[in-house]
């Protein structure tokens, strides 16, 4: 039996440590577990998983709010300034989709600056240029 990738069910996070998922798939059943990377693709295959929750962050959340609002100001003036329940469903999943993506693309920073950190010591790595 032939099972094809829904992208729309896409993994959002690494079925083993919980960060967000690099491109690494790996099927189970009729379902798709998502890895950060090719090791953790393998230990995923290997049945192990790490009992990590994912946490919010108060930075994330200030900065996936701050680079959403430009597309949140042009939608609200696009449905006339109706309350968000009311919006067009796609306008919402738009504005909802970039507040989640913004989130995971500053909480995939961080998590390379602390790998780097970890690595190199904590004084070594330049924040200069990377953060978000």
């Amino acid at each position: 039996m032939t099972y094809h990738f829904d992208a729309k069910r896409r993994p959002t996070l690494c079925a083993y440590c919980k960060r967000p998922a690099g491109p690494f798939l790996k099927q189970d059943g009729e379902h798709w577990l998502g890895a950060c990377s090719m090791d953790h693709l393998k230990k995923i295959s290997d049945g192990e998983r790490l009992p990590n929750k994912a946490q919010l962050n108060d930075d994330g959340i200030e900065y996936s709010i701050a680079q959403t609002k430009d597309l949140y100001l042009d939608l609200t003036y696009k449905e006339e300034d109706k309350p968000l329940h009311q919006w067009d469903r796609e306008n919402r999943k738009r504005v909802f989709a970039s507040i989640v993506r913004e989130y995971l693309n500053w909480a995939n920073v961080q998590a390379e600056l602390d790998d780097q950190r970890a690595a190199n010591g904590f004084n070594k790595v330049p924040e200069k240029g990377r953060t978000l």
